[in-house]
């Protein structure tokens, strides 16, 4: 089951785009490399390839706690970034409705045709970005305040919209950690079985046997995971 799991993320491209391609490859070659002597000397039951794949798992725990750092560090950015965006927003809107506003009193001051069309087109373009339609846009025909009242609001509507793409970005990210929850809690479940083996295995043998030593290091490795498993 362990190996499943373990699987899976190695080979998930979001997981790899986090912690980077590099480090990706190395979690794979490293996991390959521990299941195999692991295998081996489960079957041989020789003390140097049990002392080898002992190395390769400590070698795999510290890549994986490198790895658990990225993305730890990645998902604090994302909730600062979340925060951020939800003030930034909350002033866009604000915005939008002092612009409205604003536009409806030029509406009322300013009674002559050549202003009013210009005035009515601002007016509909505040109207449609306050229900959502940020694609919306003032066509803009002169070059005076108006014109460039205009300009200014096309551009609020643009940095809206990109802020709207952003938080789909930045709700990724969160869906991220929420994998990285959910593979821990999994992972529990098979390292209490490798542990448990562990110890039933060194109760089993005599005081001075060579492989309670090789049996304590797994104990130990997997207390150490589950302590990095809760702080994760």
């Amino acid at each position: 089951e362990l190996s499943v799991y373990s699987d899976a993320l190695i080979n998930d491209p979001l997981f790899a785009e986090r912690i980077g391609a590099t480090a990706a490859r190395a979690l794979q070659e490293q996991t390959t490399r521990a299941r195999s002597l692991a295998r081996e000397w489960f079957e041989t039951g020789r003390l140097g390839v049990g002392v080898r794949a002992g190395d390769a798992h400590f070698a795999l725990h510290e890549i994986i706690e490198r790895a658990e750092a990225k993305v730890i560090a990645d998902a604090s950015k994302s909730l600062v970034f979340g925060e951020e965006l939800q003030r930034t927003h909350r002033i866009v809107l604000v915005a939008g409705i002092v612009a409205a506003l604003l536009m409806i009193f030029l509406g009322v001051l300013l009674v002559r045709r050549w202003i009013t069309r210009p005035v009515e087109g601002l007016r509909a373009a505040a109207e449609q970005i306050a229900r959502g339609n940020y694609a919306h846009r003032v066509a803009v025909t002169t070059s005076d305040e108006l014109g460039q009242l205009g300009t200014e609001v096309n551009q609020m509507a643009a940095l809206v919209a990109q802020m709207q793409a952003d938080a789909v970005e930045n709700a990724r990210l969160v869906s991220t950690g929420e994998m990285v929850r959910r593979l821990a809690h999994n992972i529990r479940n098979p390292l209490s079985g490798i542990r448990g083996l562990a110890e039933l295995t060194i109760k089993r043998l005599p005081g001075n046997d060579a492989v309670r030593e090789d049996q304590t290091q797994i104990v130990q490795t997997v207390d150490r995971f589950n302590m990095w498993l809760r702080d994760l």
